[in-house]
């Protein structure tokens, strides 16, 4: 990770899109994050690095591919330290790994533009600026084409209103399919008191792709709410293909020991939920995971 010097004021120093106001050391775009990505980046690398030879028998036939649904420009800021290090997408070593390839898609042009150039235009990569949301629909129907296929996607949008359920939807179309979901807790947190007076969809209606939490949750406890929409999501995965009665998840939290997001980790196999498990019994402090 590299020192670099960030705004007097770090409060007030992110765009809208996330990034940061101030180029990174390279002169392009970089994400404003909390320290607490690296517990994220942690879970991610162990479960690609323990699933890889489960995919081993399908690298072969050229159709293993890593998706990344909100990319970034490749490049993040860790704030209270003053510190870049590579994003996901730059920092998955995609061969290691055993995928033959990688899509990268981000909403913002900027972005897409600095992973071009950080990237160097790879012929394994594709890069695409839009909406996820419309484009995974699109790059399913291509990858449906092939028959040997295992694929594997990170989905971690900074809030539900970034992510419909109809696209969880597509990805499931593919048998072989791996999700990594961030599931957004502290977003909805800011904004569920508006959005339970409003009529028309929320974004937690597009999100959760239901409107069943709507009738729910006025009955349930306060401090239960977060653990309801977190299972009622995964109950709609399950309705996917995506056993996750069985799954424990994993909670992200900030320095004042507050849930930020949830960890979904969805495999259609039961080994995988065995390797998800195994992963999440010790966190990247070397402490045990209490469930």
């Amino acid at each position: 990770m590299d020192k670099r010097n960030c705004a007097t004021n770090p409060d007030a120093c992110r765009q809208e899109n996330g990034n940061c106001l101030y180029p990174g050391s390279d002169g392009l775009p970089v994400q404003c994050v909390g320290p607490w990505v690296a517990e994220k980046y942690h879970y991610l690398n162990n479960i690609l690095e323990a699933t890889s030879p489960v995919r081993r028998q399908f690298f072969p036939r050229g159709n293993s591919v890593f998706i990344d649904l909100f990319s970034g420009p490749g490049k993040c800021i860790i704030k209270d330290e003053q510190c870049e290090l590579d994003s996901v997408c730059i920092n998955t070593n995609i061969e290691s790994f055993l995928f033959n390839s990688s899509i990268l898609i981000d909403i913002d042009e900027n972005n897409t533009a600095a992973l071009r150039a950080r990237l160097g235009n790879p012929d394994y990569c594709t890069i695409i600026t839009g909406d996820s949301n419309e484009k995974i629909p699109i790059i399913v129907n291509e990858l449906l084409k092939k028959k040997w296929r295992y694929h594997f996607a990170y989905i971690d949008p900074f809030g539900c209103e970034n992510l419909k359920f109809h696209t969880i939807q597509d990805l499931a179309k593919l048998e072989r399919m791996d999700l990594f979901i961030n599931f957004p807790i502290g977003s909805i947190k800011r904004n569920i008191g508006r959005w339970m007076e409003m009529d028309s969809d929320t974004p937690l209606d597009l999100f959760l792709g239901t409107k069943q939490w709507r009738e729910d949750i006025r009955k349930v406890n306060s401090e239960k709410l977060y653990d309801y929409l977190s299972n009622l999501y995964k109950d709609r995965l399950v309705n996917l293909g995506y056993p996750l009665k069985r799954l424990n998840v994993v909670s992200v939290k900030n320095t004042k020991n507050v849930t930020l997001y949830v960890i979904i980790y969805a495999a259609k196999r039961d080994i995988g939920q065995k390797i998800w498990n195994s992963i999440i019994i010790i966190r990247p402090d070397g402490q045990g995971e209490l469930f």
